[in-house]
């Protein structure tokens, strides 16, 4: 890796961490530049400015987890391996969830919002053509839509960040893979044609 494309990546690596930790409204470049040890010149030399950094930062990290799923979707593990696997991804990322909850809320940050619901919204389509084929290929039932088991994993998921984020002491917050794999086994159990 050249060193232009090293001294980029440790920009957006550290902006990831403060945006993602302390939030779009209480990072700055000044707070990036002294994490780094450098002066904010280099930043301006890759990003004209902190909308443009934040931007990069999303389309980094959302987009590597997002082919990490789309990589995980389309491969070749059985079904239920498969979104134990997904899930588990999607729960690494957990801090990408604190970078993108500004997004929701900020309106200036509405350019940010539409790659992150962009990548979602590509997730949930291929997750549900994968269970439509699951169904065509006769591991699943064919009695529902495969856009209803699609939409009760968000849901699940979604729920399980709340609780691992939630001051309520859980067994979500003490072992969130263990609840991926009750999860998927409860899945197993109501959609399995085996």
């Amino acid at each position: 890796m050249k060193k232009s494309e090293l001294t980029r990546r440790q920009i957006l690596d550290t902006a990831y961490d403060l945006f993602s930790t302390r939030g779009w409204d209480s990072t700055n470049l000044q707070d990036i530049a002294d994490r780094l040890g450098i002066t904010r010149g280099p930043i301006y030399y890759y990003f004209k400015n902190k909308l443009e950094l934040y931007n990069a930062v999303v389309e980094y990290s959302v987009g590597n987890y997002a082919l990490e799923g789309k990589a995980c979707i389309e491969g070749e593990q059985p079904f239920f391996e498969m979104l134990e696997t997904l899930l588990n991804t999607w729960l690494r990322m957990r801090q990408i969830s604190n970078l993108t909850n500004e997004l929701v809320s900020k309106p200036e940050l509405a350019e940010q919002r539409a790659i992150y619901t962009r990548y979602c919204d590509e997730a949930y389509l291929l997750l549900t053509d994968r269970i439509r084929k699951e169904q065509e290929q006769g591991t699943l039932k064919s009695h529902f839509a495969p856009e209803s088991l699609t939409e009760w994993i968000y849901v699940f998921f979604n729920g399980l960040l709340c609780m691992v984020k939630s001051p309520v002491k859980s067994r979500c917050k003490e072992s969130p893979e263990e609840m991926i794999r009750y999860f998927v086994d409860i899945v197993r159990t109501v959609y399995s044609t085996k």
